[in-house]
């Protein structure tokens, strides 16, 4: 994957490779602006490319038709509630309307220093999916059914 990291005031772009910055969650994918930086708060605005799925992808895909590529942002709030505690949350939506639907996700995090460059991260995270993502993610309808001969799977909106 591309890596790259590029800022201007607010606003950045970066690839989906690994190492992009020197924390994950300096900067989400793609292209984003801050709309909100405060000493313990920030919320950024985030476009990116969602690159859909090939059902070539795999032989258990076969003839579960493609997921299309779409545009999704996100909505997204970080605050670190001292220098321990970090909570942050999400709202993801395909922009374009296709089969990507729409995400919602909260973390909380604790963490601590046990040695000069050493700190440990608890965490717990929970996220939502509406019925059309999970259905396009997780589901197999009738016709999906018809082809593959796995056992029809209506999946509702979920955690």
């Amino acid at each position: 994957m591309p890596a790259g990291f590029l800022r201007w005031g607010r606003i950045t772009i970066t690839g989906a490779g690994g190492f992009t910055t020197r924390r994950k969650d300096d900067v989400e994918r793609g292209l984003g602006a801050e709309l909100v930086r405060r000493e313990h708060l920030r919320m950024s605005l985030n476009l990116r490319y969602d690159n859909g799925r090939s059902d070539g992808d795999s032989p258990e895909l076969a003839g579960m038709g493609d997921i299309k590529r779409t545009v999704r942002a996100r909505l997204s709030l970080r605050w670190n509630v001292d220098d321990n505690w970090q909570f942050t949350s999400g709202l993801s939506v395909d922009t374009l309307n296709r089969v990507g639907g729409v995400l919602v996700d909260a973390t909380l995090v604790r963490q601590w220093q046990v040695a000069p460059k050493t700190i440990w991260r608890v965490g717990v995270g929970l996220t939502a999916a509406s019925d059309r993502y999970m259905q396009a993610w997780h589901g197999v309808t009738p016709e999906q059914a018809a082809r593959t001969g796995y056992p029809v799977f209506m999946v509702p909106e979920g955690l």
